[in-house]
């Protein structure tokens, strides 16, 4: 049995997805769909230089972590005030990435969706936010600061493209009734569909690496069989391993 998990291969090695599902007995094959191209870089380098005009960093993905990393680098001076700001993050991944910059001197406010983030935004009222967003951010967070009076600057740090071999590879997919397609962003879906590969989806089971991705895979009609209590390696493969045990 096959799991093709529509996400580029990590550089670990090995890749925690290919380990989790391979150790359950799974064939697993990576298929992008999706890449991201960094944007605003020189506008957050010359900001970086300057003492911030906001009290606290939203970041909601790895992309933009990335897209704060690459700002860094580029930046000739950093004014010392940026490593004191509050942060706001979504994704424990994300808030460990960050971490890993090794340059902001607070701890995070983390939760695992924007929807539970934004209460505990609420509830500290920070003075104002900068919001490291990308083209398909969701409006949950920007519509909740708006409603309570915050102040945001939303900058697009990165855009989501499809990736350039998404058609070839999935023109020459082959797969059975009962293999896995893992979906990990409606994005990704988007562009499937958009090629006109979207029947291939009710063809085998569906996993989605969490609610915002199977809530938009059942929109378009879809069954989805299995969702990952947390966007982790182990739990998409201990909800493709429940539902394959329960129908055997």
């Amino acid at each position: 049995m096959t799991v093709f998990l529509f996400r580029a291969q990590s550089h670990d090695d090995p890749d925690e997805y290919q380990l989790a599902l391979t150790q359950q007995g799974y064939d697993v094959r990576f298929i992008p769909a999706l890449e991201f191209a960094h944007e605003s870089i020189a506008h957050l380098a010359d900001l970086m230089s300057k003492a911030p005009q906001h009290s606290s960093l939203l970041i909601t993905s790895q992309r933009a972590v990335e897209s704060w990393a690459a700002a860094k680098r580029q930046a000739t001076t950093i004014h010392p005030q940026w490593h004191d700001m509050n942060l706001y993050i979504v994704g424990s991944k994300t808030a460990q990435q960050l971490s890993d910059l090794s340059f902001f001197s607070r701890q995070p406010v983390v939760a695992s969706r924007a929807t539970e983030l934004a209460p505990l935004i609420l509830a500290e009222r920070p003075e104002s936010l900068l919001f490291l967003a990308g083209d398909k951010r969701r409006d949950v967070l920007p519509d909740t600061m708006a409603e309570a009076n915050i102040p945001m600057l939303e900058i697009q740090a990165y855009k989501t493209c499809m990736h350039p071999q998404l058609e070839e590879r999935l023109n020459a997919l082959t797969y059975t009734k009962d293999d896995w397609f893992v979906l990990f962003s409606p994005s990704g879906v988007d562009y499937i569909q958009q090629l006109g590969k979207h029947p291939m989806l009710s063809s085998c089971k569906l996993a989605a690496i969490g609610p915002t991705t199977s809530d938009h895979l059942q929109q378009m009609g879809l069954t989805v069989h299995a969702v990952a209590e947390k966007p982790r390696a182990s739990f998409i493969a201990d909800a493709i391993v429940a539902h394959d045990q329960q129908h055997s």
